[in-house]
């Protein structure tokens, strides 16, 4: 369980994994052969968020994610000089797959693939 939390994060440019998500959340193969392992029982609560990028929840056939809870969370998705350019993609580094690491998207408030 995360409760009681105040976040605040922000685009960055360079080689950084991830996108300054307040939240990420994601289980994807990194090795071959290696099936990555649940995720389950997370829990979200009282959560203030005030970000340049939305929460990332990303899982695979292979790699499920289940019982996510979310409550009470407030999230602010700020504008960035670096959206247009930076902005926008998500990064699931380190993955086994490159192409499927890092691909193009808008900015949500919240993503979820599973």
């Amino acid at each position: 369980m995360f409760s009681n939390i105040t976040i605040e994060t922000r685009l960055h440019t360079g080689h950084w994994w991830g996108h300054g998500e307040p939240i990420h959340l994601s289980a994807v193969p990194v090795f071959e052969g290696v099936v990555p392992g649940a995720i389950k029982n997370v829990r979200f609560s009282n959560v203030v968020a005030r970000s340049e990028s939305g929460i990332v929840v990303h899982g695979q056939k292979d790699a499920v994610l289940r019982d996510l809870s979310f409550e009470d969370v407030h999230l602010t998705v700020l504008p960035s000089a670096l959206a247009a350019s930076y902005g926008g993609n998500f990064d699931l580094s380190p993955a086994l797959k490159k192409e499927s690491a890092l691909f193009k998207h808008d900015i949500p408030g919240l993503y979820r693939a599973m």
